[in-house]
């Protein structure tokens, strides 16, 4: 290998390291998004809830919901309600059940009031504050009074060395393609 195909390869290689660099604004603001919901409720009883909801942000779709309160005797909320999934005066609201009919009226803040009639949107959806409302299990008086947040999740760091390593990948074939052809 002369000097030449050295400075070409490093170069190259400085070159894919930029574009990565380049693009990881762009990758976290790609969709769709991951959210962390955390939350608590206080009547008639306290607890926790904690789940996560995915969210195409620049459709305001969203594409899947979970919910989980550890020992109140409620199963996964994880079936999306659709006629429910609205903005809402203040908010947004998702309407979600578990496999046993048990239901989970979950509303949050956004501050995005592009939806109809200016309610809330999930379009360039950041994070929120839970406000409400209830879950409510056959027969038993429901959880209510909650209170919580929504936040971004962290991408993996595995997530950016996988891209990156791809795009290592990529510039090493490319310049193994320009040696060969």
């Amino acid at each position: 290998m002369n000097i030449l195909n050295r400075h070409t390869s490093m170069a190259a290689l400085l070159l894919g390291g930029l574009v990565v660099i380049g693009l990881l604004p762009a990758l976290a603001m790609a969709t769709p998004m991951r959210f962390n919901i955390n939350g608590q409720y206080m009547s008639p009883t306290s607890g926790t809830f904690h789940g996560s909801m995915v969210v195409d942000t620049a459709t305001g779709d969203l594409l899947s919901f979970d919910a989980l309160f550890p020992g109140a005797g409620v199963g996964d909320f994880n079936e999306i309600v659709p006629s429910y999934t609205q903005g809402i005066s203040n908010g947004f609201a998702i309407g979600s059940l578990d496999g046993d009919g048990d239901s989970f009226d979950f509303r949050f803040t956004t501050t995005n009031t592009a939806g109809p009639f200016g309610f809330g949107s999930l379009i360039g959806f950041d994070g929120g504050t839970i406000f409400g409302y209830q879950a409510t299990r056959l027969g038993v008086a429901p959880l209510g009074d909650f209170s919580g947040s929504i936040t971004q999740a962290v991408p993996e760091p595995a997530e950016f060395g996988m891209f990156g390593l791809g795009v290592l990948l990529v510039g090493l074939f490319a310049g193994l393609r320009r040696r060969m052809g």
